[in-house]
């Protein structure tokens, strides 16, 4: 956004100084009429510089616009993934740590990475994200550490999770998150 205020305000000063080039181009005249020939010359150097300085503020406005048009439309589409992650965290059922069934630990630890996914990609605003989900995520990942060897899988809870780098991740943002929350700021 810098970048394109910085090119318009060089595209207004390079209009300001062809308009003073053209000021000081010379042409041959009566010397009669130079007088009032140079005053009205310069009036209209002066309007054409005048009309390129407020072209270059337009263009500058219409692209500051365009920018937060832009920004406004990313979060808009970022915030309308939300349904379709709402439907996958509540069909989430709870897991029996002693017996967990692999059908249902699949499932968890699928729809955790898919939310972590969505958030560490961009596609889903993340201040949604936890604002929603924060305590859902952080119980079923939870529930998957304590399994003990999921039948079917060969593999206990804490092993799944870690084949799934974006879920380990984002729980442990949330768990700095929850570790740092009301914590007292030194003076």
């Amino acid at each position: 956004m810098r970048r394109i205020l910085i090119l318009a305000l060089i595209s207004i000063l390079a209009s300001y100084a062809q308009a003073q080039d053209n000021k000081s181009e010379t042409t041959f005249k009566c010397p009669a009429s130079t007088a009032e020939s140079s005053s009205l010359k310069e009036i209209q150097d002066f309007i054409a510089a005048f009309g390129s300085i407020l072209s270059g503020l337009a263009a500058a406005g219409a692209i500051y616009v365009a920018h937060r048009v832009h920004e406004n439309q990313k979060l808009l589409s970022q915030r309308q993934l939300l349904l379709p992650l709402w439907d996958h965290m509540a069909t989430l059922s709870m897991i029996d740590p002693t017996a967990p069934n692999a059908q249902h630990a699949v499932k968890t630890v699928n729809t955790l990475e898919l939310v972590a996914l969505c958030c560490e990609g961009g596609m889903i605003d993340e201040k949604v994200i936890l604002r929603t989900f924060r305590d859902a995520f952080m119980f079923h990942y939870e529930q998957l550490l304590r399994c003990n060897i999921i039948p079917g899988l060969g593999k206990d809870g804490p092993a799944l999770v870690r084949e799934n780098a974006a879920a380990m991740a984002f729980y442990k943002k949330l768990e700095m998150q929850r570790m740092s929350r009301d914590q007292i700021n030194r003076i």
